[in-house]
């Protein structure tokens, strides 16, 4: 009771029964962390019939899509993924993907 430690602000480790008494699953060392995450966005656009009839082309549509794109989120995660359930952190980042393309009907 009388240590440098502040009082209710770290768990005591004792000793009792030769296991130690805070060793439990607990929510204490797990921090609130914030995080906003762009997970999946896309982006198209079709070009007018105008423009592709003539070419003998019904309907032509270029696209761009992104996954996993952003995370915002306090320097004290970097490495981690804000929604991994592994301990430790040991959890491998979320992959970014991006994608494109276009679709094409005659």
């Amino acid at each position: 009771m009388n240590s440098e430690w502040i009082p209710g602000r770290f768990p005591a480790t004792r000793i009792s029964s030769g296991a130690i008494s805070n060793g439990y699953n607990s929510t204490f060392w797990n921090p609130n962390i914030w995080y906003l995450r762009l997970k999946n966005i896309e982006v198209g656009y079709t070009l007018p019939k105008t423009l592709t009839h003539k070419a003998g082309i019904q309907s032509l549509r270029f696209y761009v899509g992104g996954y996993n794109l952003l995370t915002f989120a306090p320097s004290s995660v970097d490495g981690m993924d804000p929604e991994g359930s592994a301990l430790f952190g040991m959890y491998y980042l979320q992959m970014k993907t991006i994608n494109f393309g276009f679709n094409v009907e005659f």
